[in-house]
């Protein structure tokens, strides 16, 4: 996650960090942020997980970034073509995740939205779903009080 200029230490320094350290992907909040990174990684590697309005729909289907819908007004403002690109992108990251995970015993991820389990109060709030989702990975979250 390299949002907010990497929160003061700059967002190409941190990206580029991140990448010699291993990573493939970045995450931004906004079309902005994505396109100082563009060209570090391919634009399909990077996540822009919110930031977004209706009006911007287009340039981000446009960007060819993965991007993470907030609101129901943002995914009408799409096209079906950008739609179809979108399920494109994601079978391609599921595909790579996969990869991963045939390496790995558990991926540690986001809280879980929706109905909590009996027993628990809250499984976290559905915003923080952008990156479990991209990745496709199943999440959880545990609740202490």
């Amino acid at each position: 996650m390299v949002k907010a200029n990497a929160y003061g230490h700059g967002a190409v320094k941190a990206a580029r960090a991140a990448l010699d350290g291993g990573a493939t992907r970045l995450a931004v909040s906004t079309l902005a942020e994505a396109r100082e990174l563009i060209g570090l990684v391919p634009a399909e590697h990077i996540l822009v997980m919110g930031g977004l309005v209706p009006a911007q729909a287009g340039a981000a289907a446009a960007s060819g970034c993965a991007i993470g819908l907030s609101s129901l007004a943002m995914a009408e403002a799409m096209t079906l073509a950008d739609y179809g690109a979108a399920i494109a992108r994601r079978q391609r990251n599921r595909e790579a995740h996969a990869r991963l995970a045939a390496r790995y015993d558990a991926a540690i991820t986001l809280a879980a939205p929706g109905a909590a389990p009996v027993g628990l109060g809250s499984t976290g709030n559905p915003v923080n779903e952008f990156m479990p989702s991209w990745c496709a990975t199943p999440s959880a979250r545990r609740i202490t009080s």
